[in-house]
């Protein structure tokens, strides 16, 4: 269910870089692409990257190693920043190497904007977590920032840093804060990412599911592509996003045990797989960012850009479910 964005189109032309262009969310970017006549740019780790089921791969250029940052960002019209150490525990224990890989980095590609007379405009995801443990909902732009853990902290830095360089006009770019995201596309190296979808896999692969006490807890799902159409529409609505952050959601809170029940149930209707859902006691040690409540408001991003999410989590669900088994993911 590749929902394309009207503001896709918009990128004919453009000149385009990607890092982490192997994760999860350069994938399914590469593949709104697809169909528009643009020049990208792709930087990863894994250099023998491939691009299946991309038709425009001959205008899809790959690097790898150390990114000489004036080189690539000049005559560069947008960067979607998308490398990151993604997992909570591994920031948590190395809090340094972190701020090194995910906050030093970025300001070197800042401060190779500044010396650019012809700045690109940055997109990078932050979290919604970055909020930390709101009480009341649902969560705007406006609310106190009280990350829980060094990751959201450092994903604020990002954000910060980037809202400061472009009120010096030093930069341009904005940060979408990304709910819980789930859908088609390869595995988080991190354990602790795409919990939906790992649950999904779980269940296709007839193993039990868990759940954490009650389940209680409300969670906002909004679906991959729907995340993508959001960075295309914040990236051609440049003039209004600058310098901006936005709340990037469904705007719809679901009960943690009842999403877990929903993707059983869909998996179960598909392959005939029994449903084994069972609720158990938290691990000791577990965070309070485990047991948050989040809802997104999601009324800025809708009015600067036009953006709105249109799949609703059964919807999502299903296409997940058909992508993995046609991945045959359930065996990996």
């Amino acid at each position: 269910m590749a929902v394309q964005s009207r503001a896709v189109q918009k990128l004919e032309g453009a000149r385009i870089l990607i890092t982490g262009a192997s994760g999860y969310l350069a994938w399914n970017l590469l593949r709104s692409l697809d169909a528009v006549d643009c020049e990208i740019t792709c930087l990863t780790r894994k250099p023998s990257i491939k691009f299946e089921g991309i038709s425009s791969s001959s205008r899809i250029r790959v690097l790898s190693g150390e990114a000489d940052w004036p080189t690539l960002l000049k005559n560069t019209d947008y960067v979607f920043h998308f490398a990151a150490q993604t997992s909570v525990p591994v920031s948590n224990a190395d809090p340094v190497l972190d701020l090194q890989q995910n906050v030093a980095t970025f300001v070197q590609m800042l401060e190779a904007s500044r010396a650019l007379e012809k700045k690109p405009f940055f997109l990078i995801p932050g979290s919604e977590s970055q909020a930390g443990l709101p009480l009341t909902f649902p969560v705007d732009e406006s609310f106190t920032d009280k990350p829980e853990s060094i990751y959201c902290l450092h994903k604020l830095f990002n954000e910060q840093y980037l809202e400061l360089y472009t009120r010096q006009s030093w930069a341009r770019g904005t940060c979408l804060r990304l709910a819980n995201v789930y859908g088609p596309g390869p595995k988080s190296s991190s354990a602790d990412r795409g919990v939906l979808n790992q649950i999904t896999l779980r269940a296709l692969r007839k193993e039990p599911i868990s759940i954490y006490g009650s389940g209680e807890h409300l969670r906002d799902y909004v679906y991959v592509t729907d995340v993508v159409n959001a960075f295309l529409a914040a990236a051609v609505a440049s003039d209004k996003t600058n310098g901006n952050h936005y709340i990037t959601a469904s705007g719809v809170g679901t009960k943690l045990k009842d999403a877990f029940w929903l993707s059983a149930t869909l998996v179960s209707q598909v392959t005939g797989n029994p449903i084994l859902l069972s609720h158990i006691d938290p691990p000791q040690g577990s965070s309070a960012v485990d047991f948050r409540n989040f809802v997104g408001n999601i009324d800025r991003i809708k009015t600067d850009t036009s953006w709105s999410p249109k799949v609703s989590l059964e919807q999502g669900l299903t296409e997940t479910i058909t992508y993995f088994i046609n991945q045959k993911e359930t065996h990996s």
